[in-house]
C-alpha cells in the first residue's frame, strides 16, 4: 500500500477527481484480473470433475453390459433347462398313457 505522502502528492498533482478515477480504474483492473483467475480455476475444476464423471459413467456402462450379457446367458440356460424338463414331462405323460392302456 502506498505511503500517505505519496497519495497526497498524487492528489495535489492530478487533482482529486482525476486521482479518484485512476484509483478506481486500478482497483477495477485488479479485481477483474482476480475474477478471471477465479473463473479459470473454476473451469479447470469443472473440467476435471467432468472427466471423472465420464470415467465413472464408462465404468457403469461396462458393468451394465457385463450384467446384460450375464442375464442373457441365464435366460438361455433357463430356456434350455425348460426344454429338457418339457421333454421329460412329455415322456412321463406318454408312459402314463401307455400304462393306462395296458390296464
Amino acid at each position: 500500500m502506498p505511503d500517505i505522502d505519496v497519495l497526497t502528492q498524487y492528489i495535489n498533482t492530478f487533482g482529486f477527481p482525476i486521482f479518484a478515477c485512476i484509483a478506481l480504474a486500478v482497483f477495477l483492473y485488479r479485481k477483474d484480473r482476480e475474477d478471471r483467475e477465479d473463473r479459470l480455476l473454476a473451469r479447470q475444476e469443472n473440467a476435471k470433475e467432468r472427466r471423472e464423471f465420464l470415467k465413472t459413467n464408462q465404468k457403469l456402462s461396462d458393468n451394465l453390459k457385463f450384467f446384460q450379457n450375464d442375464v442373457k446367458n441365464d435366460i438361455n440356460d433357463l430356456k434350455a433347462e425348460q426344454e429338457k424338463n418339457s421333454t421329460k414331462l412329455d415322456k412321463i405323460i406318454k408312459r402314463m398313457d401307455d400304462n393306462q392302456k395296458e390296464w
